[in-house]
């Protein structure tokens, strides 16, 4: 913990809750603690961080959403603006505009992306083109030889499959 910064009781902590990593391990909730933060720009503010076990605190996107801001990552610039702010209204109205867009889906606090895996049979020979950098027919075959004819669905009707990044867990 920061020090000075008082660990509390939180209620993913008390659900038994915990984070899964990178690499597949289980770490505890520990607690939250809420610490004032001084931003690269000189603005004072604060964030509530889930405790956990890890080098580096990680902020949920959905919660700095909940907070009003428009999150943006990219290569070049990854950064959080005020939605309601002239730019970020202005970001916003650019983006309801593209017309090649993947539009993310919000469930609770965690985006999924609405996307179904191919059978490698199904794909065609324009599908191949645009993903050849990517992906080549044999080797999906390789790594997956038994397709199921319908994704595999949870209880409320998700598509399931595990994300490739650190997610929060029961």
């Amino acid at each position: 913990a920061p020090p000075s910064y008082q660990l509390e009781p939180s209620e993913g902590q008390a659900k038994g809750q915990h984070f899964i990593g990178a690499g597949g391990e289980k770490m505890p909730n520990l607690g939250q603690m809420t610490v004032p933060l001084m931003l690269a720009d000189g603005t004072a503010a604060a964030a509530t961080f889930q405790a956990a076990k890890v080098r580096k605190p990680l902020m949920a996107v959905s919660a700095s959403c909940d907070q009003g801001h428009l999150v943006l990552f990219d290569n070049d610039l990854s950064a959080m603006v005020d939605r309601d702010s002239p730019e970020g209204r202005e970001i916003r109205r650019l983006v309801k505009q593209c017309v090649a867009k993947t539009t993310l889906q919000r469930k609770g606090g965690v985006y999924t992306l609405p996307a179904w895996i191919v059978p490698p049979d199904k794909l065609t020979d324009k599908d191949l083109q645009r993903i050849k950098p990517h992906l080549q027919r044999p080797s999906v075959a390789q790594q997956v030889p038994q397709w199921p004819s319908v994704a595999p669905r949870t209880n409320d009707g998700d598509v399931s499959m595990e994300p490739g990044f650190p997610r929060q867990g029961r």
